[in-house]
């Protein structure tokens, strides 16, 4: 009976070593799992943050893009402009300068290099006319506006009693009066005379009240 009981317990023991070495092993294989899926979660956040830096690249290429777009459309519509008025400019500058006598027109294309000969053709002779008016003593005014400014003196102010009279209605007027008790009537430079008008010009006469 003793051996018997011997017998089972020894079974009991093997039993127990084998299924202590197979939960060994179980222990082993759910601890590489566990290993194995935490690498899986790391790999996948890393994914997931370089699809949200790809969809942040994607994003912003975007809006470059549209950028870029509107940038080349605004560009394309400023050199549409530009050219539409440079068409414009060529066109004044052809009629300034093949409509003056002396100036043959042409039956071609003009060119740029036909607008660039007449306009210098036309400032020559302009230059020339103006030295030989002024070797005869012709007063005339500086070709440049800039030496126009420059040489232009400036006007003295007026006294009081002129600045006074501009406030009064027909002080652009200028006469003489006739002496106190005259019979006769006021002669032709006793009329009123506008200041601005030229001379030469002729003037209504109006009698002096």
């Amino acid at each position: 009976m003793m051996g018997l009981i011997q017998k089972d317990n020894l079974v009991l023991r093997e039993r127990v070593s084998e299924l202590e070495a197979e939960l060994t092993k179980r222990d082993l294989a759910i601890t590489e799992l566990s290993t194995k899926v935490g690498e899986l979660q790391t790999q996948t956040e890393r994914d997931q943050d370089q699809g949200q830096r790809w969809q942040q690249l994607h994003e912003e290429w975007q809006s470059r893009n549209e950028m870029v777009r509107q940038a080349e459309q605004a560009t394309r519509v400023a050199l549409e402009s530009a050219q539409s008025r440079l068409e414009r400019l060529r066109s004044k500058i052809i009629q300034a300068t093949f409509n003056v006598s002396g100036i043959k027109s042409l039956a071609t294309e003009i060119s740029d290099n036909h607008i660039l000969e007449a306009l210098q053709r036309i400032i020559s002779e302009r230059s020339d006319y103006y030295n030989q008016l002024k070797q005869k003593g012709v007063r005339v005014p500086p070709l440049q506006q800039s030496e126009i400014m420059l040489t232009k003196p400036k006007k003295a102010e007026k006294p009081p009693a002129e600045r006074a009279a501009a406030l009064v209605p027909g002080a652009g007027w200028t006469h003489q009066l006739a002496p106190r008790g005259g019979n006769h009537w006021p002669g032709p430079d006793q009329f009123f005379v506008p200041k601005r008008l030229q001379p030469h010009q002729d003037v209504p006469f109006k009698d002096h009240p």
